[in-house]
């Protein structure tokens, strides 16, 4: 194998450990009423419910952001 190719799977490698050492970190959080968690959830919440009443609603935002986001 070529040096290149060698490196390659080395960060390959390192970027999937840093990934599955953060969810670890997440999963093991603290609840979000005892310590530090996770707000966006919680800011979000109003929101995802309004999408969960209106799918319709839902279907045209998604298919809204697939079209304009590609581009961007």
């Amino acid at each position: 194998m070529s040096t290149s190719r060698h490196l390659g799977m080395c960060i390959a490698f390192v970027a999937v450990a840093i990934v599955l050492w953060t969810q670890r970190l997440v999963s093991a959080k603290a609840p979000v009423k005892n310590g530090v968690g996770d707000r966006l959830h919680d800011w979000s919440a109003p929101l995802h419910a309004w999408f969960l009443a209106h799918p319709c609603a839902t279907n045209l935002t998604l298919i809204l952001t697939s079209v304009f986001m590609p581009p961007l």
